[in-house]
């Protein structure tokens, strides 16, 4: 077994940024840092809202702020029905509690403190977290991936639609869009058949 010291040593020849070197400073961390800060628990899912508007952060309190703010001053008619789901990527980090802080300043505002994994696949959590009533991002993905043919990615963004979305075929109203042709809502939901969606 490698002593701390060790790899420690081994750590100091490696560059930083690789995965190896972050993964192994993380566990690290973990042994060696006492009275690590505490990580907030998210606020559980309120009502659905018409739209989520989505926000992964690491570490920029000022982005998120005032990414807020504009949403709020230059449309506060979609106020009562958005949802505005920031994601914390360092939840530990010196941003985390004004984030958090923001829960009780701002209506439909919610925080989701994550850190297990970094990187710019932890958007996809976003789309999980999204308490939407018509989260549109699993339909585009899973008419763009049917007409890609694969299958997998189709299969897998239209089961994320059926859950938010039970019984839904390509032929029923909820998917009505303001399309400005014709053929492009037949594509989109020609699409969807093609991910699997019941006709």
């Amino acid at each position: 077994m490698l002593s701390e010291d060790a790899l420690l040593q081994i750590l100091g020849q490696i560059d930083p940024a690789s995965p190896f070197y972050r993964r192994a400073a993380a566990l690290l961390d973990g042994r060696l840092i006492r009275n690590r800060p505490a990580v907030s628990v998210p606020v559980p899912r309120g009502p659905r809202r018409r739209l989520t508007i989505g926000m992964a952060t690491y570490d920029d309190y000022d982005g998120v702020y005032f990414s807020v703010q504009a949403i709020r001053l230059y449309h506060p008619e979609v106020t009562d029905c958005t949802e505005i789901l920031v994601l914390d990527n360092h939840p530990s980090g010196p941003c985390a509690k004004p984030l958090k802080d923001l829960e009780r300043q701002v209506a439909g505002y919610r925080y989701v403190p994550y850190e297990r994994i970094h990187g710019n696949w932890v958007r996809d959590l976003l789309f999980r977290e999204a308490n939407a009533e018509f989260p549109d991002i699993y339909a585009v993905l899973a008419s763009a991936y049917g007409h890609l043919q694969n299958a997998a990615a189709a299969r897998a963004a239209l089961d994320g639609l059926l859950q938010r979305m039970p019984g839904l075929a390509a032929s029923d109203e909820r998917l009505n869009r303001p399309f400005a042709r014709d053929v492009d809502r037949e594509r989109f939901l020609d699409g969807l058949r093609k991910a699997g969606a019941p006709a």
